[in-house]
């Protein structure tokens, strides 16, 4: 079975808990089981890594293949959840409610892999 890791997992790891200049071999157990698709993740966690283009966006970027794409039925109730939010030009951009969307990953096994988030 895989592990679907979130971005702020990612986040977690690189940069506050394991730097990868410290913990050079656990970055290397985590690209096996990434090369072997122990380890996988949503490719919103590429796009949201993306926005700082730093070493983990690249790191991230030269492994792509653990990116997963979220299926239809995941797609149709993120736009459920997403209707049911204010239009975004009510928020700024730290008020902008993000939880519903999280949760819509949270709640069920994502193709036979176990969702995990760092911060539950």
């Amino acid at each position: 079975m895989a592990f679907c890791v979130d971005t702020s997992a990612w986040l977690d790891g690189w940069r506050r808990n394991y730097p990868r200049d410290v913990f050079q071999t656990l970055w290397t157990s985590i690209e096996v089981f990434v090369d072997a698709g122990e380890i996988i993740a949503s490719e919103e966690v590429y796009v949201e890594i993306a926005k700082k283009d730093d070493d983990l966006h690249e790191w991230i970027q030269a492994r792509k293949t653990m990116l997963v794409p979220p299926e239809e039925e995941i797609q149709e109730r993120e736009a459920e959840l997403l209707a049911k939010i204010p239009t975004p030009r009510r928020y700024t951009e730290r008020t902008l409610p993000s939880r519903p969307l999280r949760h819509c990953y949270c709640n069920r096994t994502w193709r036979g892999c176990r969702y995990r988030r760092a911060d539950g």
